[in-house]
């Protein structure tokens, strides 16, 4: 359990400073525009795709979180003053 909770925490096995770039990174490029726009229609066309025509509604609800999660993550990071 303890390997678990060493390989989860990032500031284990690097600085602090690395992590802040990193987050900083993936806020400024992947997080917002055209890639958080793309990673949101997929996940909500994946949503329908799953759901109501595969009949799999695990897998639609799951996707369906991941839509509300790529559409409010970036807000929420800006509300935290994680990214700009």
């Amino acid at each position: 359990m303890e390997d678990l909770l060493f390989w989860i925490n990032p500031l284990a096995y690097i600085t602090e400073d690395q992590y802040l770039a990193w987050w900083t990174w993936v806020s400024n490029f992947v997080l917002k525009g055209l890639p958080l726009h793309l990673m949101t229609l997929s996940a909500l066309g994946a949503t329908f795709w799953f759901g109501a025509y595969k009949l799999r509604a695990g897998i639609g609800l799951f996707c369906f979180l991941i839509t509300i999660l790529c559409a409010y993550v970036h807000p929420l990071m800006r509300l935290l003053n994680l990214g700009e």
